[in-house]
């Protein structure tokens, strides 16, 4: 990714997402919940490969979908 951010594995956080049914929307809006906000178009770019979330970004992704940053993390990074 040309950005600084950290690097996921795109698979996982998909899979992740639709083992919750959810929308990219829902899971925006639990980060939200969660106290940390994160645009579901964002969310889109990070799980389409385009950008990758920050670190306060990626924890608030991990939390919202019940995992660890470690689950998401991209091993070949």
């Amino acid at each position: 990714m040309a950005n600084n951010g950290v690097p996921v594995d795109i698979k996982k956080l998909r899979l992740a997402r639709l083992r919750k049914g959810w929308t990219v929307r829902d899971v925006s809006q639990r980060c939200r919940e969660l106290g940390t906000p994160v645009d579901f178009g964002a969310y889109s770019r990070y799980e389409r490969g385009l950008t990758d979330p920050g670190p306060g970004r990626l924890l608030a992704i991990a939390r919202a979908l019940d995992l660890t940053v470690d689950e998401l993390l991209d091993g070949a990074a």
